[in-house]
């Protein structure tokens, strides 16, 4: 939807919505109408996140759709999980039931030239590996993460892995892309476990980001391609 549409829905003002939208970091993209103009539209995920956030403040008691708040909550998970491969979460005995949606770009890093990455990288520089990226460069299918499985769940429990799960979204030619993802920290933590189990390709990431961090290197790419 536009940022007016949106406004209207939301009963709020355009730059509101704007302020909100960027404050937490949810994702717009750029559409071309017919007439060729280029205009910022918000993804419905997005304007579920901001029903949400005006559901749990209250405010949508007057909202033009009079909607009772089961009506409200049905819509929200709705608009928040517009297709089935939305539905499906990681190990569900961990990690919690909602998720966080951050905007990233995605940029490739290479720990060398037989090992690159990608990087899923925030506008406040934080940087994310999805569990896809993070198992497959120790050659670990990522059904490890997946798999609904209590004996697992204890397993990342002991590692002190964050159970918030995050989904980064990011615009590709063929629409937006989402990933699940752990910040670098928790994926050193996850390295680690499978390099005490002689994991030679986890051993080789650790000690590449003892030598420089993952920001870091993101941090010099990114200053190498602005010079």
């Amino acid at each position: 939807m536009s940022v007016r549409q949106t406004a209207l829905l939301l009963g709020l003002l355009k730059n509101d919505v704007l302020a909100f939208v960027e404050s937490n970091n949810l994702e717009t993209i750029y559409i071309r109408l017919p007439n060729k103009i280029i205009i910022q539209a918000i993804t419905l995920p997005t304007i579920g996140v901001c029903l949400e956030n005006l559901l749990e403040q209250d405010g949508l008691k007057y909202n033009r759709l009079s909607l009772d708040n089961h009506q409200w909550k049905e819509l929200i998970e709705a608009l928040k999980c517009p297709s089935p491969e939305e539905v499906i979460v990681p190990n569900p005995c961990f990690f919690k039931g909602d998720y966080q949606i951050i905007r990233v770009n995605p940029i490739q890093i290479h720990f060398r030239e037989d090992r690159p990455m990608e990087i899923l990288v925030s506008e406040s520089l934080e940087c994310h590996i999805s569990y896809t990226e993070g198992l497959r460069c120790i050659k670990m299918n990522n059904h490890w993460l997946m798999s609904n499985s209590p004996k697992k769940a204890k397993i990342l429990s002991r590692m002190n892995l964050s159970n918030q799960a995050n989904q980064c979204r990011y615009v590709t030619q063929r629409g937006i892309k989402r990933e699940y993802s752990f910040h670098c920290k928790d994926w050193l933590l996850i390295w680690n476990h499978f390099a005490r189990k002689g994991n030679q390709d986890a051993i080789a990431f650790l000690t590449a980001c003892a030598q420089e961090s993952v920001k870091d290197r993101v941090e010099r790419l990114l200053r190498s391609q602005r010079a």
